[in-house]
């Protein structure tokens, strides 16, 4: 069971982090193209997408909460606290969740909907992409202390 639930864990991770990549792969080509299509269908891909990687965030937190009680019993005896005085990986991953979720919810409920409703608003586009570029160094730091754990 344990293995399950970690493949479903990876499984939501390569979904939300590959989505991101994806979307900072093609953006760019959306935003600079002239056709009148453009901009509405990046929309329309990054609404999606919002959908997709919320559902991908709920699987990882349930699943990393599974994953991290069946580490602390079997490690340190069921002691969150004996944990994180002694793994500093650990307390560095649930910050690094903490802060992902926090930008995540800035960028996608926030800044995006008010860039998307005001095209026009460099500071609002801007400040939207700088929140999905946080949230992908955030993913790739979360990946790399992942693999410390």
């Amino acid at each position: 069971m344990r293995d399950l639930i970690l493949l479903i864990h990876l499984f939501a991770a390569v979904t939300w982090i590959g989505g991101i990549v994806f979307l900072f792969g093609v953006s760019p080509v959306f935003r600079g193209a002239q056709s009148a299509e453009a901009l509405p269908l990046l929309r329309q891909m990054n609404r999606r997408f919002r959908d997709i990687s919320w559902i991908a965030v709920g699987v990882l937190l349930i699943t990393g909460t599974v994953n991290l009680m069946y580490w602390i019993q079997v490690r340190y005896d069921g002691s969150l606290g004996l944990a994180l005085a002694e793994n500093a990986y650990l307390s560095w991953k649930l910050g690094l969740v903490g802060a992902m979720v926090l930008v995540k919810v800035l960028h996608d409920f926030v800044i995006g909907p008010r860039a998307g409703r005001n095209p026009d608003n460099r500071l609002l586009w801007n400040t939207a992409v700088t929140l999905g570029r946080l949230n992908l160094v955030l993913a790739i730091a979360l990946l790399y202390v992942s693999l410390q754990l």
